[in-house]
């Protein structure tokens, strides 16, 4: 039995459900989990959104929609989705709403609206900054970079050198939670050569975890 295509089976019929709700404009009202990281608890939250389009992002499915009760944009996992049905409540289409606001970003967050991504010990971003797409440039072992040469990690990656034991990649995105996560994922393999803030923030994380292992 394939569990992972039983869970996407799950996903798929309230997939099917939130395109038939957007095209009759019509919001929809759920109970979330939320996952409250400071008291590590979960809590259901009543919500009433306006849904307008899905992304799939590591073998995820999200609804990115307007929630009605403060206007703001919303990214909601529909595994967490419970007691999902149509509301009587329509809508017009906020036209600030596109999915191409997330063709410059890596995963969920689009920057600039309140997230904070990076919080480095020793610097943090200005809110100017991660608006900004900025070039990512990436040193990846020769092992790796074929992988990621093969498998690019974003649509505007490019490969700018490659030498005997190193490839290295730039790409043009925001600085993001997922992409730190993503850079993280690569372990030794890789080295951040640009643009500082996300070196500094990904050395912070890595000596934070080699702590853990220093015996007393």
């Amino acid at each position: 039995m394939d569990l992972y295509a039983m869970e996407d089976l799950i996903e798929l019929s309230q997939i099917n459900q939130l395109i038939i709700e957007y095209l009759k404009n019509q919001a929809v009202h759920n109970d979330y989990i939320i996952l409250d990281s400071r008291t590590e608890t979960e809590q259901m939250s009543e919500q009433l959104v306006q849904p307008y389009f899905l992304k799939e992002f590591e073998r995820r499915w999200y609804l990115v929609g307007k929630r009605i009760t403060d206007g703001k944009r919303r990214v909601y996992g529909l595994d967490r989705i419970h007691n999902f049905e149509q509301s009587t409540k329509g809508f017009t289409k906020d036209e600030r709403f596109h999915i191409e606001d997330y063709k410059n970003t890596i995963g969920l967050k689009i920057v600039g609206e309140g997230v904070q991504t990076v919080q480095s010990a020793k610097s943090m971003q200005t809110a100017k900054s991660k608006q900004s797409v900025q070039t990512v440039r990436l040193q990846f072992t020769r092992f790796m970079g074929y992988y990621i040469e093969s498998l690019p990690i974003h649509h505007t990656q490019i490969l700018v050198k490659k030498t005997k034991g190193h490839m290295i990649f730039e790409l043009r995105c925001h600085i993001s939670y997922e992409l730190f996560n993503l850079i993280m994922k690569y372990g030794a393999q890789v080295k951040v050569l640009a643009p500082d803030t996300l070196a500094q923030w990904v050395s912070d994380e890595h000596q934070k975890s080699f702590a853990q292992y220093v015996r007393e």
